[in-house]
């Protein structure tokens, strides 16, 4: 007769499931990235994490013309970048964006204040924390945007993910991704803690096969941002798997799970149907970031990159295009061996969310030299789960692994996005060869 499991592990893996640990490892994490963003603020730049502590961001247009300034929109350090567009987004919404069918000529000149390059769900949430708190946008955003990470993190290590990926691996991936130099953005006034968030907890809601719940929560991550695509896109193809192998249960269970389809993509959708409605344009927000950032999309560029584009990229300040490279070799080194323990509708989920989150961040930054690319490509999880689980038995390979990741996450990336727009910022993390950049 066999012995089970020794009592001493068996302990140990109900510690590891038990709700005080995860909290206190996604706490211990979420401060990590607080202090070492502050850290590098005052040792590297010098600067307060909060400069303005009594001037909230205001928007002032005396002759009404939406090209006036947003002011105070970066005195947090962790505000940078794209963090002024949602404050504005927040404050303002679209209400600076001209009225009726935009043509080209139209995107070409729309005002300052009028951020429809950027998606508002993101803001929504503020606005909805700021009627309740009567926070300053930049507050509201900060505090949607670590109730998100924090809850990411705690949900990382749900029961039901270690029962099939493994407690040690589950551990072990949640260490790589808090190294991956582009986890910084978890702290950061930017749209990738919901994104993680809804994504995350629509995968779990699959496990627990509550579908209805994880189409809500796949749709929500379609609000955030055009990536958020593909969480609603794995859910539907997810849920088409689920319903197939459960065809026999009848009619009525297949059409019901038919109605999840178009659910998992309600904020996506909204967006466009507000769009359409507002703008007579149910692209309005790609042909106005196409203006924006004078990019084409293309098919063409996308399957045949300029040569120009790929070396940019390699030699760029955020070296975008090798992390994108060794991700993908991870995960197609331990695919099998991490989803093998999974359900075929799980496995699908993982697949479709990483290849076409990686496919959209590919295609939707390779002709700005895929600037941003890394931290677009958080969102396709199961990489790390599949980096944990090949580097469980391979100590020395993770060492040198969350070595390079931490040094480029301290030296670049932090220090990229606190230097902000313009060369200043990238000559103090040494970043000068591009100009263009």
């Amino acid at each position: 007769m066999s012995e089970g499991p020794p009592r001493d592990k068996l302990m140990m893996q109900r510690v590891l499931a038990s709700v005080p640990f995860r909290l206190l490892v996604a706490a211990f994490f979420l401060g990590y990235h607080l202090l070492s963003v502050a850290w590098f603020a005052h040792g590297r730049y010098e600067v307060p994490l909060n400069a303005e502590p009594h001037a909230a961001p205001s928007y002032e247009d005396p002759d009404n013309t939406g090209n006036g300034q947003l002011r105070h929109a970066s005195r947090l350090a962790y505000a940078r970048w794209d963090a002024g567009q949602y404050i504005m987004l927040t404050l303002e919404g679209y209400d600076h964006c001209p009225p009726g069918k935009l043509d080209r000529q139209a995107l070409a000149t729309l005002p300052k204040a009028c951020k429809l390059a950027f998606y508002p769900g993101y803001p929504i949430l503020a606005r909805v924390l700021i009627a309740v708190t009567k926070l300053p946008a930049d507050y509201a955003l900060f505090a949607i945007s670590l109730l998100c990470s924090f809850l990411f993190l705690f949900l990382w290590t749900d029961p039901d993910v270690q029962q099939r990926l493994g407690t040690a691996e589950t551990y072990i991936s949640l260490l790589v991704f808090n190294a991956f130099p582009t986890s910084c953005y978890l702290v950061f006034v930017m749209t990738e803690p919901c994104v993680l968030l809804f994504t995350l907890g629509a995968f779990l809601a699959l496990l627990k096969k509550h579908y209805y719940t994880g189409a809500v929560l796949a749709g929500a991550a379609s609000g955030m941002r055009i990536g958020g695509a593909a969480t609603s896109i794995a859910y539907a193809i997810a849920i088409h798997t689920a319903t197939w192998a459960e065809r026999s249960a009848g009619w009525a269970l297949v059409a019901r799970r038919i109605a999840y389809v178009p659910l998992a993509g309600w904020g996506g959708l909204a967006i466009m149907a507000y769009h359409w409605r507002r703008f007579g344009d149910v692209f309005a927000y790609v042909h106005a970031h196409g203006a924006a950032y004078h990019v084409t999309g293309s098919l063409h560029d996308v399957l045949f990159p300029k040569v120009d584009w790929i070396m940019h990229s390699l030699d760029g300040p955020t070296h975008d295009l090798m992390w994108g490279v060794a991700i993908a070799l991870w995960f197609l080194l331990a695919h099998r061996e991490t989803l093998r323990r999974f359900l075929p509708a799980e496995q699908v989920f993982c697949y479709a969310l990483v290849f076409v989150s990686l496919g959209l961040a590919y295609a939707g930054s390779i002709e700005v030299y895929m600037r941003g690319f890394a931290r677009y490509a958080l969102v396709a999880i199961p990489i790390f789960y599949a980096i944990g689980t090949f580097l469980r038995s391979r100590q020395i390979v993770l060492v040198v692994w969350l070595m390079v990741c931490m040094w480029h996450y301290r030296e670049v990336d932090v220090c990229y996005y606190l230097g902000d727009v313009g060369m200043g910022g990238l000559r103090k993390c040494h970043m000068t060869q591009w100009s263009s950049w």
